[in-house]
């Protein structure tokens, strides 16, 4: 009987495995999910999903979480009663009902590492499609191609570069095992030509580096280590450099404007122009909406603005939860952030070097998805916001347990 039982069990999270992975491919596939008809095709799907095949969902591990995800929902319904716009309200709801349940689904194989690893493969595996896709010359006949200012940019799938580079970057930092997986999704997010996606990946990498460092050895070691335990890192960083100098021939070949684009630092390009007029004029919406949630509260833009956007989107997650969610969407989400960056610092004392090591791959991943999304339009992509809290839920795996030996050890300790 109890084998019986773990076979069901194990047999329903290699299905929810499978499904995590579909989903992900077929909101990538379409345009990264950014369009209303899209998000309600998907929501369904997993709507339709989970209420066949789960029909009770694990809440004994019910968390802080759940309770940010629903908490998010509840506000987006609440700015129904002062909106700009009344659908968006229901709609913004729907995208953190969306994420809820790709963040319950990826909990339920959080417990199984082979499951996890399978779904990780099949992540690196699309990364890969997603990038060789974006150098065929009739993927721009299928996607959508980047309009103007990003035209000339690989953007593959989505149709905007830096959603493109957000996304490559963090398959990266979940380090693929194959070499030529790992080359060719560095030269293509080197050829999206997006400047804040590529300097904030090698921020995250370099600090992840780093953590390991910190993480693997005794204090008084650590700085002794330092020099070991970065030079064979260097060489592999100066042997990728390599590789993607010589792909730097073909990204001018096929997006020399990537190129021209990268070198093009400085606060004074359009880009950042028009970047702290969105966030100029989200501040001044907030301050006149008291703070409170507004349903569609980021289409009030034009109501204050002084310059000509490219898009209406805010361009910044921050700006957008401020807008739609109130100023209590920011604070749930900035106290979420601190309890998961301190519990899984807590996690990795309890963790050998290889959970450690994984365990900081996927911290760097949400990290880099985070701070980016923070200057981007990243989850207005759901594709995007899905992977996110995918190893959001996969992550939760190794809390659980160190809470109870963490709670073991100052019992100990107090005694």
């Amino acid at each position: 009987m109890i084998q019986e039982n773990q076979y069901l069990v194990s047999k329903a999270r290699s299905s929810i495995g499978q499904i995590l992975a579909f989903s992900l491919l077929i909101s990538m596939l379409s345009h990264g999910m950014f369009f209303k008809y899209e998000w309600l095709i998907l929501g369904i799907i997993l709507a339709g999903y989970t209420l066949i095949k789960i029909p009770e969902l694990d809440l004994e591990t019910f968390n802080h979480t759940d309770l940010l995800l629903a908490g998010l929902i509840a506000l987006s319904l609440l700015g129904i009663f002062h909106p700009v716009r009344l659908s968006e309200g229901i709609f913004e709801a729907m995208h953190w009902g969306i994420f809820w349940l790709v963040y319950r689904l990826s909990r339920q194989i959080s417990q199984a590492p082979a499951i996890v690893t399978g779904v990780i493969k099949k992540l690196h595996l699309i990364a890969f499609l997603f990038a060789i896709s974006g150098w065929v010359p009739i993927a721009g006949e299928i996607w959508l191609a980047p309009g103007l200012p990003e035209a000339g940019r690989l953007s593959s799938w989505f149709g905007y570069p830096n959603a493109a580079a957000a996304f490559l970057g963090a398959v990266l930092l979940l380090n693929p095992k194959h070499l030529l997986i790992t080359i060719c999704l560095g030269i293509s997010l080197v050829s999206t030509g997006s400047r804040g996606g590529i300097g904030l990946f090698v921020i995250i990498l370099v600090l992840r580096e780093l953590g390991c460092v910190l993480f693997n050895f005794p204090r008084r070691e650590r700085f002794f280590k330092l020099r070991e335990r970065f030079l064979p890192v260097f060489l592999k960083i100066l042997g990728l450099s390599i590789f993607l100098l010589g792909g730097l021939l073909l990204i001018k070949f096929f997006y020399e404007p990537a190129l021209t684009h990268l070198w093009s630092w400085g606060f004074s390009s359009t880009s950042w122009y028009e970047r702290l007029h969105y966030y100029r004029d989200g501040l001044k919406l907030a301050v006149e909406a008291y703070g409170f949630p507004r349903a569609g509260g980021w289409w009030a833009f034009p109501e204050v603005q002084q310059i000509s956007y490219w898009s209406a989107d805010p361009h910044s997650s921050i700006i957008r939860i401020l807008l739609n969610q109130g100023i209590l969407g920011v604070v749930l989400f900035a106290v979420w952030g601190y309890l998961v960056l301190k519990q899984e610092v807590q996690t990795m004392h309890f963790q050998d070097d290889y959970q450690r090591r994984e365990a900081l791959n996927r911290l760097s991943v949400v990290l880099f998805l985070a701070f980016h999304s923070f200057i981007d339009a990243d989850f207005s992509f759901g594709a995007l916001g899905i992977l996110f809290w995918v190893i959001v839920g996969i992550m939760t795996r190794s809390n659980y347990f160190a809470k109870s030996h963490i709670r073991q050890v100052k019992t100990l300790r107090f005694r």
